[in-house]
């Protein structure tokens, strides 16, 4: 009786025993899920637009280029219009009024979007963008939708969505850099970052200038006249952060330039055009919200505003306007 009786204390012992692991062994596993998943937490960004809508999963819609930092860097590109050169399925042209154009599998730019942080950029009055008017530096990524799932976007996507997302505040950082050739052509950009409790700022500003271009002919070189341009670029980007899961963001962007249009030198009908001014202003409020703890709302305003003046000259000395 006493050997039963200390068997079973045994058999007991041996139960408490394995309740105890299997306890705390659920209670570590649960932590380490909770650090896990704290890890992997990212917070939704505010500025990139996702679409989705009731599709067979089985068909492909669409296909989608990412741009990663990583390419933008090495490539060592000046704007949106140089990185896109780059990319498959897409053919960058220069129109009428040396304005950069993408097509799209074929189809012009009046049939895609072009959209800086969240916010369409193209004149009204054309329905045209220009690549050029967003330097490369301040690029986080750059995302191409091709096909017929980018009219989920909205009007003028039939032909694709360009999705240029700019780099947000990480951390206290300043990068300054300048380049210099020939031409009295030289460039300078700076970009910094400052995050402090619940706020984050992000500022960045670039100038571009070159007094024109040359081109050779016959063996000779010649100045390209109405080749020169000027350049300004400045974005700001001040976010707020309410709790882990929901911020608030304010952004300004302004681009402000002077070029000309060199005229054709062989088989068109020359014109004599400048751009005396070339503007585009951009304002952006909105956020990320949480609800409920399972699903987030996105809420984005912006106003843009473009101003630009077109000279027509009479002639190649650029001295009478008609």
């Amino acid at each position: 009786m006493s050997i039963r009786t200390q068997n079973f204390k045994f058999i007991n012992l041996i139960w408490l025993l394995v309740l105890v692991q299997v306890f705390l062994g659920s209670g570590l596993f649960a932590q380490e899920k909770k650090a896990e998943q704290k890890e992997k937490f990212v917070r939704a960004q505010t500025e990139e637009i996702v679409v989705t809508a009731t599709a067979p999963q089985d068909k492909l819609l669409a296909s989608t280029t990412i741009i990663q930092p990583l390419i933008l860097n090495l490539t060592k590109t000046r704007n949106v219009a140089e990185v896109l050169s780059l990319a498959p399925g897409t053919y960058v042209t220069v129109g009428s009024k040396a304005e950069a154009h993408v097509k799209i599998r074929g189809l012009d730019n009046d049939k895609s979007t072009l959209l800086l942080d969240g916010i369409p950029i193209y004149e009204p009055y054309f329905n045209m963008y220009d690549l050029r008017t967003i330097p490369s530096y301040d690029l986080e990524q750059i995302k191409i939708t091709k096909g017929a799932s980018s009219v989920l976007y909205g009007a003028n996507t039939l032909g694709g969505i360009v999705e240029v997302l700019t780099k947000r505040p990480q951390g206290k950082w300043l990068e300054i850099n300048s380049r210099l050739s020939q031409n009295s052509s030289y460039a300078f950009y700076a970009i910094g970052a400052y995050t402090a409790n619940k706020f984050g700022l992000k500022l960045s500003a670039s100038h571009d200038e070159t007094q024109g271009y040359k081109y050779k002919m016959g063996g000779s070189d010649y100045f390209l006249k109405n080749s020169d341009y000027k350049k300004s670029f400045f974005d700001e980007k001040l976010y707020f952060y309410p709790n882990e899961k929901s911020e608030i963001l304010f952004q300004t962007s302004y681009y402000d330039s002077s070029y000309g249009i060199p005229a054709a030198i062989s088989y068109y009908s020359p014109r004599y055009w400048r751009f005396k001014d070339w503007e585009r202003l951009t304002l952006g409020l909105g956020g990320t919200f949480s609800i409920f703890n399972t699903g987030t709302i996105k809420i984005n305003t912006y106003y843009v505003n473009f101003y630009n003046i077109l000279d027509n000259y009479t002639d190649a000395t650029f001295t009478s306007i008609s």
